[in-house]
């Protein structure tokens, strides 16, 4: 089940920073992007050092990630996965999974490149 609370304050913080709202609001209303199930290992690097963490979601606009120790809402980390380097800020944080933005957000051929290493 979504929680309201926490559902509205994220598409606050992505309005404030330039994103169109996507997480739903409600459990019937849909993401504005598609987001792909994947399993793909990661090093994520930030001021409090690196960690090993993996994507288990992925779309244009953000991800979901499970680690050991997730960064706070509001912290900016890099990701290194499939010879790709991007940065990403972290939205939520909820037990080891969080949700972040790609900043820029990612482009098709970025996104299939990162597909593509989870086919191999």
């Amino acid at each position: 089940m979504i929680d309201a609370a926490l559902t509205t304050s994220c598409n606050a913080v992505l309005a404030s920073v330039g994103y169109r709202r996507l997480m739903p609001t409600t459990p019937a209303e849909p993401r504005v992007a598609t987001r792909h199930k994947v399993f793909l290992p990661a090093e994520m690097a930030g001021a409090g050092g690196s960690a090993r963490v993996h994507l288990l979601n992925l779309s244009p606009s953000g991800a979901l990630i499970h680690g050991e120790e997730p960064p706070p809402p509001g912290a900016t980390v890099k990701l290194r996965c499939a010879a790709m380097l991007w940065s990403v800020r972290v939205v939520w944080a909820q037990g080891k999974r969080f949700g972040v933005t790609h900043a820029g957000g990612l482009a098709p051929a970025q996104i299939e490149l990162l597909l593509a290493a989870q086919r191999r």
